[in-house]
């Protein structure tokens, strides 16, 4: 005959819950205790499968990363199952966790089932908890849990097996007053920053649009892309990837407003590519397919090179003809006299934006002699260049805001902001009440 299971007391599971001295990251206040993540929360099984207009309706699309929940979306033209959310309750994506997407539901209604949703124990703060979601330790610890190639996503066993520094509620709530109050100031910082930048692409578009605006009122011929390309070639469709130590592979993500980045590359499995499908210095590389509508035609010039590469399906390279200087070319691409024509040929379906080799190649421009198309490039480089550097000292006091944040969000989890009070009760006895008042109905 089986033996009859009996229930964990309090006690065991407690002991459960806790983590190992030998597993915790670092040292925290005598009155805090390093707990599992699913400790403090519940993962919900309530499900919809009949949804209206009427429903909130939230997709991994709704969420920004590490931005959390940004729009809502219609649920009426939702066919399969959905999971239910409720106001207070935490949101977390487990689809390409490394996206850092994830929130507290301010109102209810239904979410796509990559939406992992949770109730929150009584022993910890919800918003506590999504700021426990942003630092960079969970965001790796999710990301390499994460299984699937395509679709990586992480299990809730993993999210929840994650070791977090739990401070009693009261300190948990002191954290996240004490945190938002300084998020607000670098949210204003960062706005304003935004806003710069903005305004700094408006200029260098600006400065593109006179320098071929001038010169299409020169007596001078204009011609179709067509004329003036030896050739408009698609990138190849072939898996490329970060572990591959084959041919390096051009992609999407390499293409800049100012030239090719070649910092984050992957490589095919095999370095036997053919002599058409490699790039040459002087070819233009342009996005051709993306869900992004400003992205497509984006375009880099291939400087000079010191190895072998080709590139990607989503581009296009473009390689043009004796009969015109590369970079006066590639300058033009990036006006908005082109881009308008690109925009007004390009097509969209499914919400991915498209331009294909024939439309690329009827966009027209005005070709002046080559010594005059070397001095306007000439003169765009040193204004374009003046601009950069101001967009450049930008960009980089954004990314050291995103690592202010990283940093208050470290010292708050370790209790050095300055408001633990040792004082409140222990985390721990405040877990074993919970225990006990689950236990006792």
């Amino acid at each position: 005959m089986a033996r009859k299971k009996h229930a964990k007391t309090p006690e065991q599971r407690l002991r459960e819950a806790l983590v190992p001295r030998e597993e915790q990251p670092y040292a925290v206040p005598d009155n805090w205790c390093w707990v599992r993540l699913g400790a403090c929360i519940n993962k919900s099984t309530d499900k919809q499968t009949v949804c209206t207009s009427d429903d909130c309706y939230i997709g991994l699309e709704n969420m920004e990363s590490g931005k959390g929940v940004i729009s809502y979306g219609d649920a009426s033209a939702l066919k399969s199952e959905k999971a239910v959310f409720h106001p207070g309750q935490v949101l977390y994506g487990r689809l390409r966790p490394y996206l850092d997407k994830h929130d507290v539901a301010e109102v209810e209604g239904v979410c796509s089932t990559d939406i992992l949703v949770y109730d929150v124990n009584p022993c910890s703060d919800a918003r506590y908890i999504d700021y426990l979601m942003s630092t960079r330790r969970f965001v790796r610890h999710a990301s390499s849990c994460a299984k699937g190639v395509n679709l990586p996503r992480v299990s809730p066993a993993d999210v929840e097996r994650f070791p977090i520094p739990l401070p009693p509620l009261a300190e948990q709530k002191r954290i996240v007053e004490r945190v938002e109050g300084l998020f607000v100031k670098l949210d204003k910082a960062e706005f304003e920053l935004q806003q710069a930048i903005e305004g700094s692409v408006g200029l260098r578009d600006s400065i593109l649009y006179d320098a071929f605006n001038t010169a299409s009122e020169e007596d001078w011929n204009i011609v179709a892309v067509s004329q003036i390309v030896d050739s408009l070639k698609y990138g190849t469709s072939e898996k490329s990837s970060y572990e591959y130590e084959g041919m390096a592979v051009l992609r999407i993500p390499n293409i800049g407003d100012e030239g090719i980045d070649f910092a984050d590359m992957k490589h095919l499995s095999h370095r036997d590519v053919k002599k058409d499908d490699l790039l040459h210095e002087n070819d233009i590389l342009m996005i051709r397919s993306n869900g992004s509508r400003d992205l497509v035609g984006r375009c880099g010039i291939v400087p000079r090179l010191a190895d072998k590469y080709t590139y990607a399906s989503f581009l296009i390279r473009i390689r043009p003809s004796d009969d015109v200087y590369p970079a006066y070319l590639w300058r033009f691409l990036q006006s908005p006299q082109a881009r308008e024509q690109l925009f007004n040929r390009a097509k969209s379906s499914s919400g991915i934006h498209n331009i294909n080799s024939k439309e690329i190649g009827q966009i027209r421009m005005p070709l002046p002699p080559l010594d005059t198309q070397k001095t306007i490039v000439k003169r765009l480089g040193a204004s374009l260049a003046r601009e950069g550097a101001v967009v450049q000292i930008m960009r980089e006091t954004l990314k050291c805001i995103q690592n202010i944040r990283a940093e208050v969000l470290a010292k708050a989890l370790q209790g050095k902001l300055g408001t633990n009070n040792e004082g409140d009760s222990h985390a721990r006895e405040e877990l074993l009440s919970m225990f006990e008042a689950i236990i006792n109905g």
